[in-house]
């Protein structure tokens, strides 16, 4: 048994993946980190333990299954509380424009420090060593899309590149995203109650979109 998640070195990364490609007798306990990009035909379990926040990522996932036109299982493991786990995510990955700023900030005032220009020294300023609280990791994120930072050869630091505007952070568009993201919840977790066949409901659902 493997196990897989996103704070891993790249090394580790690599090593794990390779084994997982090369070998059909091993376990892996991963994150949503592990997935993209996985070219095994023979997988033949994919298990959740807990539900996926959106129906897109759902599918995604188990796709990497049964590539080989075998059969293969997919079993999501769904439990009440998943609902509350998810939505903290949801909260966790749309940081408000103030904690944005302030991250912004933090990395500007910082920027000719190195040592401080990681996601772990970001958090023990904001969310004073929280580890559960994910919010520095999501903000970094948004402002590396932004082009406020750029990612550096060592692992997990990065260079701040450019001034965040805070006009440039429109509040609206901020409350929309996190609905939406709610919605797409809500989506999976009538996709987990659902009794009929579930292809129809996905086939639906897609089309919706």
């Amino acid at each position: 048994v493997y196990i897989y998640h996103g704070a891993l070195s790249p090394r580790s990364k690599k090593n794990i993946y390779d084994e997982f490609i090369e070998r059909d007798d091993l376990v892996l306990c991963a994150t949503n980190a592990f997935g993209m990009g996985v070219d095994k035909p023979d997988i033949r379990y994919v298990i959740h333990a807990q539900v996926p926040g959106s129906v897109e990522a759902y599918y995604q996932e188990i796709g990497r299954a049964g590539r080989d036109g075998k059969p293969a299982l997919c079993l999501l493991i769904y439990d009440t509380d998943d609902l509350a786990i998810q939505q903290q995510f949801i909260e966790w990955m749309n940081p408000d424009k103030d904690f944005l700023l302030r991250s912004a900030q933090f990395f500007e005032d910082n920027q000719d420090r190195p040592e401080q220009m990681s996601a772990n020294t970001l958090r023990d300023h904001m969310v004073y060593r929280d580890s559960g609280d994910l919010r520095a990791e999501y903000a970094i994120r948004e402002l590396e899309k932004r082009g406020v930072l750029e990612v550096t050869d060592e692992h997990w630091r990065f260079r701040f590149a450019e001034h965040l505007d805070p006009d440039a952070i429109m509040e609206p568009d901020r409350d929309d995203k996190k609905l939406h993201d709610l919605k797409r919840l809500q989506k999976c977790v009538e996709f987990v109650h659902f009794e009929g066949d579930r292809k129809l409901f996905l086939n639906d659902y897609f089309l919706d979109e």
